[in-house]
């Protein structure tokens, strides 16, 4: 939750002082890049998008994460690569900071296409494994039918954080909620192992 240059409506030395009392670090964060975060006529991330950059770094994140991406940036391939390359530009901005950038998946990456393959098949091929980290969610993949253990055997280095989660089947038809690992549905041990 960073908006207004402020991390849970703080400002970056509060939050610090907040986390330091608690005895606490913030070594990751998510905030979508969104496409108003690039200046296409500069052809570079604006000043808010560097602001929040700058932030993290002081707040001694190693990461920068975008859990998301907006659905007309995943519309057609030649739209997903100039994306991607803006992926690969904060991954450079991050680490002349000493971060990396990174993209947290949902379940379209896996079960959405383009030129017969999945976008996170893109995703992973065409950023910088040096300066894009790509964060695991196992239960989001689970949903649209890939799993970790496969993926991670697909691309191996990519994933220097992981989000695990188990999940259950929700409410809502075809929908499903976060449980108490082991729980769920998920190959819990098998993943972990």
């Amino acid at each position: 939750n960073y908006v207004n240059h402020k991390f849970y409506g703080w400002t970056p030395a509060e939050f610090k002082n907040i986390l330091g009392d608690l005895g606490m670090t913030m070594p990751s964060g998510h905030t979508v890049l969104r496409s108003t975060h690039w200046d296409d006529q500069a052809k570079d991330l604006n000043d808010e998008w560097k602001k929040l950059v700058e932030n993290a770094a002081y707040m001694g994140q190693k990461y920068v994460i975008s859990p998301s991406m907006e659905r007309a940036w995943r519309s057609d391939y030649d739209t997903l690569m100039k994306v991607l390359d803006i992926f690969n530009k904060s991954g450079d901005l991050c680490a002349s900071y000493g971060m990396q950038f990174g993209y947290h998946n949902h379940e379209f990456e896996f079960n959405e296409k383009l030129n017969g393959e999945t976008l996170w098949d893109i995703m992973n091929k065409n950023t910088d494994p040096k300066s894009v980290s790509m964060q695991l969610d196992i239960g989001n993949m689970y949903i649209a039918g890939a799993l970790a253990k496969d993926i991670i055997a697909k691309y191996p280095g990519r994933y220097i954080n992981i989000h695990v989660k188990d999940q259950i089947a929700g409410q809502k038809q075809g929908s499903f909620e976060s449980c108490i690992l082991g729980e769920g549905i998920l190959p819990m041990k098998e993943i972990i192992d």
